[in-house]
């Protein structure tokens, strides 16, 4: 494990009472020779956390943990002050003495996350996973193996944080470890989470480079999946660096899936622009596929808006827009079933499905709102669809029982 680096450089401004505290530890420690529970280490810990100031207490305890002892019978004494503190579990103040301890004595740190109620949070399984890892990558994989998931099984607590450790650490071969991983679905969380520390890291433009880079000798998959990630990432950040970029790999065709994953983000910041991007692409399935989840993501923030919009790009919402204009029927349809008090105008929203060119999207819009429509009234709306001559396909599918609610399944052992 890499030596840890004592400083003796305080944080800026520290109280009064803390400056003497201090001093009293440093003298106590050479007289006593060794710590209690009741010497000063214990003692001054426990004041600190007697502090009524969140941010002092913290800055506070940080600094006294710069200059103790980095020894067992310190950590003993520091878990004892703890122990007789009001500290819920997950608190910040247990995130720092994980960073402490962890540096000299990685078995302990680990096990004590692990065994005690207080370190019983998520947080703090994080904590020392990252921090760990930080310090020895291959020690935080095999602790990562050996807990078999813990308390907190989920991708964000465990194998998250070893990733982002890892990384801080500069250690090589992180991607090759990520790459190596058995089950797909942890592949991709890791290679978005290594993208996304590339992004913060080196900006979009050089994180762009450094995709460029990765991506060489990849199979096709890996290379999707790595271009993927570090295009929303960049979209999240700067969305226009991120179209850019994009535009230019599919001109050289890579795959257009790369097209939802940045109008889903780009759409947060801007929709309209988000759109006009998509509609510089031809429509196949994976561009549409991208008009309607944006649109579905717009909608869920901010249905009166997503709608106005929609509504006011006048012929698009039948060509071009088509896809989001089946999502906006789709979504009316479901608030119908949902909320009884709400009651659309249905034959406006239908004339608008009606519009739709494309006669598949067209019956697919009818078809949503005319379901939900025979639920209400199904004599006015089986009227309707004879009227306007709805194919027989679709009126049959519109009439259906609907499906019960599936089951739930049982938990997994």
């Amino acid at each position: 494990m890499l030596a840890p680096t004592k400083s003796r450089i305080l944080p800026s401004g520290p109280s009064r009472f803390i400056v003497f505290a201090l001093l009293a530890l440093v003298v106590g420690c050479v007289d006593s020779g060794k710590d209690t529970p009741s010497g000063p280490i214990f003692d001054d810990v426990r004041q600190i956390l007697l502090l009524e100031d969140r941010l002092e207490r913290v800055e506070a305890l940080a600094g006294l943990l710069r200059v103790i002892p980095q020894t067992e019978q310190s950590a003993q004494d520091v878990i004892a002050a703890y122990d007789s503190a009001f500290l819920d579990r997950g608190d910040i103040e247990l995130v720092l003495i994980i960073e402490w301890w962890i540096r000299f004595d990685a078995a302990r740190t680990l096990g004590w996350a692990r065994e005690s109620w207080r370190a019983e949070h998520p947080r703090i399984i994080y904590a020392a996973s990252r921090a760990l890892a930080r310090l020895d990558p291959q020690a935080a994989v095999d602790a990562y193996y050996t807990s078999k998931g813990g308390r907190f099984p989920t991708y964000a607590v465990t194998l998250q944080p070893i990733i982002v450790g890892w990384f801080e650490s500069d250690r090589p071969d992180l991607m090759t470890f990520i790459l190596g991983l058995p089950d797909t679905n942890l592949r991709q969380q890791a290679l978005g989470t290594l993208t996304r520390l590339q992004v913060l890291k080196l900006g979009p433009e050089k994180a762009i480079q450094w995709a460029d880079q990765a991506v060489l000798g990849q199979d096709e998959t890996v290379t999707r999946h790595i271009r993927q990630r570090i295009a929303a990432s960049i979209a999240e950040l700067e969305p226009s660096v991120a179209a850019g970029w994009v535009r230019k790999l599919v001109e050289e065709g890579a795959s257009e899936t790369l097209l939802r994953r940045v109008a889903g983000r780009w759409s947060r910041q801007d929709p309209p622009a988000a759109f006009a991007w998509l509609g510089e692409f031809e429509q196949s399935s994976h561009q549409r596929q991208a008009v309607t989840q944006t649109f579905a993501g717009w909608y869920i923030r901010n249905p009166d808006e997503a709608r106005r919009w929609l509504l006011a790009q006048e012929e698009a919402t039948s060509t071009s827009l088509a896809p989001a204009t089946i999502e906006l029927m789709k979504a009316t349809a479901e608030r119908a079933l949902l909320d009884p008090e709400f009651v659309p105008d249905w034959e406006k929203n239908l004339e608008i499905a009606l519009r739709i060119e494309d006669s598949d999207q067209r019956w697919t819009a009818v078809l949503f709102l005319c379901r939900a429509w025979v639920q209400r009234d199904s004599a006015v709306a089986n009227a309707w669809m004879e009227s306007n001559d709805v194919p027989e396909l679709y009126r049959e599918k519109a009439n259906l029982k609907p499906r019960p609610p599936a089951k739930p399944r049982g938990r997994r052992r």
